[in-house]
């Protein structure tokens, strides 16, 4: 998922263990372009990375906004293996519960919340769906990561988008927003194809070189 872009480069935030599967640090490739990690919490910790690319630029970055409120309605847009070949497809459900995520760093533990998430059983969460952006419906806006998968998918777990300050130092101000946890039902589902196709292009296929 692309979270800011400037005139070097755009900047993508995954799972640690999506770039750890790719086989080397110095190996990454994002959408066919050379991928620098600049930010990491390993996957025993918060599970997140951000990557430095210089490309992509042209790709849409969506909002990315803190939420407290809990039982609402999601969407996400991943990818995941089918006879050796990569499928985008979707998955939705509920904001189940916040949770609590602990990084263990030498004598010390940061603490973050995120999601316990319930899915809909026929679309459930694939392997390749780890480092896929959790969209609150009603703000539209991304407030999680998608991490593991649990009971054959119909569940998952979500790391809060405001965990992105805890791990990279040099993050640009004012990319998290507070959302507002009362909007009409009507704002309720995505509006447009085109909302639905930013969702995908927001995911490059993070790959090996």
């Amino acid at each position: 998922m692309i979270v800011h872009s400037d005139t070097d480069a755009a900047y993508l935030l995954t799972c640690s263990h999506v770039v750890d599967d790719v086989d080397g640090h110095e190996n990454i490739l994002a959408d066919g372009f050379r991928a620098k990690m600049i930010a990491n919490d390993n996957q025993d910790g918060f599970d997140l990375a951000v990557l430095k690319v210089e490309g992509l630029r042209d790709k849409p970055i969506l909002k990315l906004s803190a939420l407290s409120e809990e039982k609402r309605l999601f969407i996400g847009i991943g990818y995941w293996s089918e006879a050796k070949v990569s499928v985008t497809r979707n998955f939705s459900g509920v904001l189940d519960q916040k949770i609590i995520i602990n990084s263990i760093r030498g004598e010390k533990t940061q603490k973050t919340h995120g999601w316990s998430l319930e899915v809909d059983p026929t679309n459930p969460l694939k392997d390749g769906n780890s480092g896929s952006p959790v969209v609150d419906l009603l703000s539209k806006s991304v407030v999680g990561i998608v991490t593991a998968k649990k009971n054959s998918g119909k569940e998952g777990t979500a790391v809060a988008i405001e965990t992105l300050e805890k791990i990279w130092s040099d993050m640009p101000p004012n990319l998290i927003s507070d959302v507002a946890n009362n909007i009409p039902i009507s704002e309720k589902i995505l509006d447009t194809i085109e909302e639905e196709e930013a969702l995908y292009l927001s995911k490059p296929i993070i790959a090996t070189a």
